[in-house]
């Protein structure tokens, strides 16, 4: 019993040269208040803690501190599985959009539209529908006479028809631009 006493007294010494070091050390701010706040609730600790022994209320504490611990990492686990979820979802969104860029472009070559330039916005709403396309390109031959300007004309309204039928999308949301 005498050597646990002593032992406890000199963990309270040890604590309170340990406190009273960290306390000359810290410049005086707006922050050592806190810390003296925090210094004193662990130095009630280390003094009731023969008291916890005794009463079995330290085991009770240290289960409860774990439970606590990891209740807080789990939740900080699912956030970042929640972040990185949204990530990876954008990531397949564009991913998306550039893959059905890249079929309009192979359409429109096939048609004898080439140099186009093409952006699809999805709609991330309701699934995954293209909500705009607007296509931007030249079409082979010098547009220079009426019979250029009507197949221009043409193939506007082709490629605007297909690409409405094909993806779902009205075709007032699709804009196409034939340059000469």
């Amino acid at each position: 019993m005498a050597e646990a006493v002593l032992g406890w007294l000199r963990t309270v010494a040890a604590y309170l040269i340990f406190m009273t070091a960290v306390l000359q050390i810290l410049p005086e701010n707006q922050y050592r208040k806190y810390l003296q706040f925090f210094l004193g609730i662990v130095m009630i600790l280390v003094l009731a803690r023969p008291l916890l022994q005794i009463s079995h209320l330290e085991e009770t504490l240290e289960k409860t501190l774990d439970q606590l611990t990891l209740e807080e990492e789990v939740k900080a686990m699912e956030n970042g599985y929640m972040a990185m979820e949204g990530y990876q979802e954008t990531y397949l969104y564009h991913a998306y959009e550039k893959e059905i860029e890249m079929q309009i472009r192979m359409y429109l070559e096939e048609l004898g539209i080439s140099g186009t330039s093409v952006n699809v916005k999805l709609d991330q709403k309701e699934g995954v529908e293209v909500e705009r396309i607007s296509i931007c390109g030249e079409a082979d031959g010098d547009g220079s006479d009426q019979q250029e300007r009507e197949k221009k004309k043409r193939l506007q309204e082709s490629a605007k028809e297909e690409l409405s039928r094909v993806y779902q999308v009205e075709p007032e949301h699709i804009i196409v631009e034939i340059r000469e």
